[in-house]
């Protein structure tokens, strides 16, 4: 008896402060704006991404209509190749592969530019070196291209390379599943 009564008054007192504490409220930290197969990314990451003055030049977002959107499609670009190329060593032909890594980026994100490019660069006062660390994935994934088809395509010649890095980067676009919330 004794027992029933103690668990009914701590029942009591639960309930009485349920009732006399103020509503919780949810307070949201963060978002999900992409899921890359199961790799999330995140509103901060992606906000981020975007404070980055090389990122704003090298994707061309100054002149966006659509920032969030289109710094978000250069982000899973960039994770889509980190996976691939991550452990593979720095190419030795520095130079020719960097000048194929630029061109990349003039043809797909500045519209055959390179001038405005080069002009962006300048004006954000981006150093070579950082630059150079933006591209990085790049380069090790034309490089990769160009060792994989040199027996079967002309790899000296740069729109050849160019094309075959734009088909193999379509191509881990499309066996990845990208879901975005814009």
């Amino acid at each position: 008896m004794k027992r029933s009564l103690v668990i009914l008054w701590l029942i009591g007192i639960g309930m009485c402060s349920c009732l006399w504490s103020p509503p919780v409220r949810a307070e949201i930290i963060d978002k999900i704006v992409a899921i890359l197969d199961e790799e999330l990314i995140l509103l901060s990451e992606l906000r981020e991404c975007i404070s980055k003055p090389v990122v704003k030049v090298v994707a061309n977002l100054d002149g966006s209509v659509n920032i969030e959107q289109d710094a978000l499609r250069y982000m899973i670009e960039r994770r889509l190749l980190l996976r691939e190329v991550q452990y593979l060593a720095f190419p030795d032909e520095k130079d020719l592969v960097k000048s194929l890594a630029t061109q990349y980026i003039i043809n797909r994100y500045h519209h055959k530019d390179a001038p405005a490019f080069a002009a962006k660069v300048q004006t954000q006062g981006v150093a070579d070196a950082e630059l150079a660390q933006e591209l990085t994935l790049y380069l090790k994934g034309i490089d990769y291209i160009r060792r994989k088809s040199r027996f079967n395509a002309d790899i000296d010649n740069p729109e050849v390379v160019l094309n075959l890095f734009q088909k193999w980067v379509e191509d881990l676009r499309a066996r990845a599943k990208i879901q975005t919330t814009f």
